[in-house]
């Protein structure tokens, strides 16, 4: 879902690249971030899911106040970006910071996602013998 995400919003950066400043680069960047939210949404319906599943639920409430702080202070930084590249001329530059930091998000939840796999996998293959052993 987040390389949904990804994969829906990067035209908007090509086309600042291809077109630069212009109608069609602004067009573009608003229907990319419009449609690009089903890719958001879907994604914030899966982390859910992974919080629920794999965070004891004695943990999950300081997880996700530490998850809402982190919001907020990715925020601070995008209002931050907003008033640095104030001048319209440079919002090719908060356009290519976003699609960016989609980007990484999406690369470290798949470096993620493989560890987490790769641990299921081997707890799996070690239970195996377990499960077939005779009982006493």
């Amino acid at each position: 879902a987040v390389w949904l995400f990804w994969l829906l919003l990067a035209p908007s950066a090509m086309a600042f690249w291809v077109c630069g400043q212009s109608r069609t680069s602004d067009y573009a960047v608003m229907a990319c971030m419009i449609v690009s939210r089903v890719g958001l949404w879907m994604f914030d319906l899966a982390e859910t899911q992974v919080m629920q599943e794999h965070v004891e639920a004695r943990f999950r409430a300081t997880l996700s106040g530490v998850q809402t702080s982190l919001f907020q202070a990715f925020f601070v930084l995008i209002q931050v970006g907003g008033l640095a590249f104030h001048d319209p001329r440079q919002f090719e530059a908060l356009v290519y910071w976003s699609v960016g930091s989609v980007f990484l998000s999406a690369a470290l939840y798949s470096l993620w996602f493989a560890r987490d796999a790769l641990h299921v996998h081997a707890l799996a293959e070690l239970q195996k013998p377990l499960a077939h052993a005779p009982l006493p």
